[in-house]
């Protein structure tokens, strides 16, 4: 912008400047990131104010939880027997994810160290989940299974996912 080299910024010049910011899970969680950028200068009768302008990008936030559910085993042949269930819950989406929180209507028993979960985009968590067989499982010859995960995204919406189901 300085168009003849004399690095003043002269009546009617206009000189531009360009800066780059790396999107950061921060800036997602916050749903925006907002800039200032400050010009400066002096004068030949000394410093003059300086002059501002702000600009603030939108960040599209896309919460998302999948869970998916294995159990140990295909078949069950008594009353009493032990199904033990791993249930991985994993932050699909962009932004953060706090309080996650697992439930199995058919487990007996379940367990979620460190539950309730914040997770991060990409990151996992665990629990182990038991079903213990009862007659009624025996009468209908299979046990259909889901679980379910339910979180909160950074704008305090609720996100939530069902399990694949698991037939035994």
């Amino acid at each position: 912008g300085d168009a003849n080299g004399n690095n003043r910024l002269d009546p009617a010049e206009t000189w531009t400047y360009s800066a780059t910011h790396t999107v950061t899970l921060a800036d997602l969680d916050a749903g925006h990131y907002a800039n200032t950028a400050t010009a400066t200068g002096t004068t030949v009768v000394g410093v003059i104010a300086p002059a501002e302008d702000s600009a603030n990008v939108i960040g599209l936030q896309n919460p998302e939880l999948t869970l998916a559910k294995a159990a140990d085993r295909s078949e069950y042949v008594a009353p009493g027997e032990i199904i033990n269930y791993t249930l991985t819950v994993t932050n699909s989406g962009n932004v953060t994810v706090t309080n996650i929180t697992l439930t199995d209507p058919n487990a007996t028993t379940m367990t979620c160290t460190g539950a309730p979960f914040t997770l991060v985009p990409g990151a996992s968590a665990s629990c182990t989940a038991t079903h213990t067989v009862t007659l009624d499982d025996i009468f209908n010859g299979t046990i259909v299974n889901t679980a379910a995960a339910t979180g909160t995204a950074p704008s305090t919406a609720p996100v939530d996912t069902i399990s694949n189901e698991v037939t035994i």
